[in-house]
């Protein structure tokens, strides 16, 4: 199973790549754009459910066909400037996806229940990354090492840095998903200002550092982070049912990553996503966790403490 996702997203992304209508004709044409719309309707056979009454064995054949077609055009289509058919010529972003899906579901088989040793993974693939640049090391062999160079990249792997916290606030979700008995009672148990304070805090903190960041006002964006973090922390230190313990779980982890990230800063030039900087990585990551918190919040308060049809209610919850 596992296998099969990988090769479904690195064939999309080699499909997708060669079907671009500027990868069909420069400038383009009506014939690249046709081909190009008519490619994109061969991805749904070949990607989705089809939602019809029929045995497996058609559902099978279906997608064999589809698959079979484009091969065939991957093949014989004549691509701009000349250029033929190329593994290598994928989706870059499609492609990293398809790693990220492997080498993530891999870790997190090996890691369930045990987050330490998921986020002691990520020192010794930082290292690889520090150790390739001297000429001649073991670490550089690893870093340029690559079976299938147009699938699988050591570069790739630095996307790890985002999926393996990801991973660590999916497990807070199914811890408090597995462990809400009375859910609605423990909401209500809560002091209402807190989570309406939490809600200012994590949307001022994705604000602020989006802001500053962007306008390069480094040193005021950490004092004022770190003001707000401690008042976040101190609202959830005595965090002491299901819904107050999950809030303070991703708020710790999310501080933890954004403060990591800000540290990293100056590293590598300044955060930027291309190339990548481990700063960009644990700011996007921390912000993340974050955002997701201020979602959770945000149904909380609109569930627990908004009349119903209150124009705060900007969405429908049942």
């Amino acid at each position: 199973m596992l296998l099969r996702e990988d090769y479904n997203l690195t064939f999309f992304a080699i499909f997708i790549q060669h079907f671009y209508p500027w990868s069909l004709s420069n400038p383009e044409d009506m014939k690249s754009w046709l081909l190009s719309l008519t490619c994109f309707a061969l991805l749904f056979p070949m990607f989705m459910r089809i939602p019809l009454k029929m045995p497996d064995w058609a559902h099978l054949v279906i997608k064999m066909l589809a698959y079979l077609v484009a091969l065939a055009l991957l093949i014989t289509t004549d691509y701009a400037g000349g250029k033929i058919f190329n593994l290598a010529y994928s989706n870059i972003i499609i492609l990293v996806l398809a790693n990220m899906s492997v080498f993530g579901t891999l870790i997190y088989i090996f890691t369930a229940n045990k987050r330490w040793v998921r986020i002691a993974i990520l020192p010794f693939i930082m290292a690889v990354f520090l150790g390739s640049k001297v000429d001649g090391s073991w670490t550089q062999a690893l870093f340029n090492f690559s079976p299938f160079p147009w699938m699988y990249n050591f570069m790739f792997l630095k996307y790890l840095f985002i999926v393996i916290p990801g991973s660590i606030a999916g497990e807070y979700l199914l811890e408090w998903m597995n462990n809400r008995n009375s859910g609605e009672t423990e909401s209500q148990n809560v002091d209402r200002k807190i989570p309406i304070i939490l809600l200012f805090i994590t949307i001022g903190l994705i604000v602020l550092n989006l802001c500053c960041l962007y306008s390069r006002l480094l040193v005021f964006n950490l004092f004022v982070t770190s003001i707000l973090i401690v008042i976040g922390y101190y609202l959830l230190r005595n965090a002491d049912n299901n819904y107050s313990k999950l809030w303070k779980n991703l708020f710790i982890a999310g501080a933890y990553l954004l403060l990591l990230g800000l540290f990293f800063e100056a590293y590598e030039g300044g955060i930027k996503k291309d190339h990548s900087t481990y700063s960009y990585y644990f700011v996007t990551s921390g912000l993340a966790s974050m955002a997701l918190l201020a979602l959770i919040l945000y149904v909380t308060i609109m569930v627990t403490f908004v009349e119903p049809g209150s124009w705060l209610c900007l969405v429908k919850i049942r």
